[in-house]
């Protein structure tokens, strides 16, 4: 069954701002920027004319926050899947498997379309699985910053970035 992935990250917090991704005691709580949400806006009408049996979010703020501002342009109502919340202090291989058992999961559903809102990390991950069929965690395929759409299909992946349109 071929499906297609719409899969961005959140909107800009006070750490992808400062380029370091380190949230410290803010990691499940650090709200998006103000300043961030115009290409969120610009990805949200770009997936109101896009079909979708499936939409996803990470239970972090950050990622509610986006989806709710996506939801409100689109219409399209986002379920929370703590398999792809941000890496915390978890065994590596333990990260790995809940993200593999939420691809897995997806894979053998009957969705055709599916938007997923996550972080970096766990972006690279899925695309790592969807091209390559595999996870390594030590291997970079893309780093995402907020703003940027990342869309999969047929083991192909086409990158829209809304902070440059």
């Amino acid at each position: 069954m071929n499906k297609t992935y719409y899969i961005f990250r959140h909107g800009e917090t006070f750490a992808t701002k400062k380029g370091n991704g380190i949230y410290w005691l803010k990691i499940f709580s650090a709200p998006i920027l103000e300043e961030g949400k115009p290409s969120l806006l610009k990805l949200a009408k770009y997936l109101k004319n896009v079909p979708s049996d499936f939409n996803v979010a990470s239970p972090f703020l950050r990622c509610q926050q986006t989806a709710e501002l996506v939801t409100s342009i689109t219409g399209k109502k986002f379920d929370s899947d703590a398999r792809i919340r941000e890496y915390t202090l978890e065994l590596p291989w333990r990260f790995k498997r809940r993200v593999l058992h939420f691809m897995q999961d997806m894979e053998k559903s009957e969705y055709q379309h599916i938007v997923i809102c996550t972080h970096s990390i766990v972006i690279e991950m899925l695309v790592q699985y969807l091209l390559k069929g595999k996870i390594h965690l030590r291997e970079r395929i893309i780093s995402p910053l907020p703003g940027v759409l990342t869309i999969v299909a047929n083991k192909k992946s086409e990158v829209i970035n809304f902070n440059e349109v």
